[in-house]
């Protein structure tokens, strides 16, 4: 839900939004070596405070922001979770900056295996034309855990938990197929309690539509 109040200056209209009504009062003869989006106001959104002065936003999180991710996990081949590469990139990646081999700047590739286990299905996928769309997905088991903003980096108070499949197409699907915005190539999808990889992803092709 977002709310608030801003004056705002688009690079061809001047108008108001209160709370998600938006209004043109103006039009304003299109300038483009003008900045593309000028605003002024205050909005709320997603558990954070904006608040906007022309070019500037400052924003403030709240205390109850679901914004410290504490834990982000693989399903391996024996069904345990354990640390995602990713997490263990950013891990090194903050210790070489502590010891000064890197900075923010520089960038070192680094890629370490997490053992994860990758299941392969086909997926099958029907446009709204009626065009049956066939591709092999790959996919695999990710958990995430996150904490209150207020408590990071301690692993205390209310806590919200995510599982669900990470998936790669090889070839595009959905209703953007085969146009200049492309179809999907990939997505996650939350999975049911005691619901298996193979399960969740034939729910994916019932439930999901992957629209332009």
């Amino acid at each position: 839900m977002r709310f608030g109040f801003e004056v705002y200056m688009r690079e061809d209209e001047l108008g108001i939004r209160i709370w998600n009504w938006f209004k043109r009062l103006w039009y304003i003869k299109p300038d483009y070596n003008r900045d593309i989006w000028h605003s002024f106001g205050l909005s709320y959104s997603d558990s954070s405070l904006h608040l906007r002065w022309g070019k500037r936003t400052k924003i403030f999180w709240m205390p109850w922001d679901w914004g410290a991710n504490i834990r982000n996990e693989v399903q391996n081949e024996h069904g345990e979770f354990v640390i995602a590469s990713d997490a263990m990139e950013t891990i090194a990646r903050i210790a070489l900056r502590k010891a000064g081999v890197t900075s923010r700047r520089r960038y070192i590739p680094i890629t370490i295996p997490d053992g994860r286990k990758m299941y392969e299905s086909s997926y099958r996928y029907v446009r709204r034309n009626g065009e049956v769309q066939e591709v092999t997905a790959k996919y695999y088991v990710n958990e995430r855990e996150w904490r209150w903003r207020i408590f990071h980096p301690f692993a205390i108070g209310p806590k919200k938990v995510s599982r669900c499949i990470s998936i790669d197409f090889d070839k595009e699907v959905g209703e953007g197929s085969g146009s200049w915005k492309g179809g999907c190539v990939g997505c996650s999808y939350e999975m049911l309690p005691g619901e298996t990889p193979e399960q969740t992803l034939r729910r994916i092709e019932r439930e999901r539509r992957f629209e332009r």
